[in-house]
């Protein structure tokens, strides 16, 4: 949880209190300097580095407060799908299931712990209704073309146990910060 800069930081401070401590044994050595004004010299310095130590553990707690908020954002966010009537998958990149809700595991047939890192085409293989060819996967075409896929119907998806629903293909882009898609989602 500490990040570069206060580690470079740290060592810096011990860096330099040990040279301070080399420097002032060899000032009272040469009788340069007299003992308690390299003690004071110390104390000073043992002030500035409690200080730096307070700001490290101030940043700590900090960078933990955040770490425990994004955790139940996303315990949220599980939640809120979980209880969706509406199936919903997501795929990394490489089109691998990420993320499967409960409604999406009765859908087809998979439990997200089966389903997880397969490629998504394999878990959600659907066939146009009247032809029984399969289309072109939908995370396929999401992710070369970065675009949301609209409702397709006549689509069956051929579940797990070989059963095929009826259902509405769509889906979309997830994209980050900058608008780089990461993954795409499909409802």
């Amino acid at each position: 949880l500490i990040n570069l800069r206060t580690r470079s930081l740290l060592w810096i401070l011990a860096f330099s209190m040990s040279l301070m401590g080399a420097i002032g044994y060899w000032l009272i050595r040469q009788h340069a300097m007299l003992p308690y004004e390299v003690y004071f010299g110390l104390a000073i310095f043992l002030l500035i580095l409690l200080f730096a130590v307070f700001i490290m553990h101030w940043q700590i707690k900090h960078i933990k407060a955040i770490y425990g908020a994004s955790k139940v954002l996303n315990e949220n966010y599980e939640l809120m799908l979980n209880n969706l009537s509406q199936g919903v998958i997501t795929a990394d990149r490489r089109g691998r299931v990420h993320y499967m809700n409960a409604a999406a595991e009765r859908l087809t047939g998979w439990t997200f712990l089966e389903a997880k890192k397969m490629p998504l085409h394999k878990v959600y293989e659907v066939v146009n209704e009247e032809t029984g060819r399969p289309f072109e996967h939908i995370v396929s075409r999401i992710l070369k073309h970065g675009m949301v896929v609209e409702v397709e119907n006549n689509t069956l998806l051929n579940r797990k146990d070989a059963q095929q629903l009826i259902i509405n293909n769509n889906g979309i882009p997830s994209r980050d910060a900058h608008g780089h898609v990461l993954g795409a989602t499909v409802m």
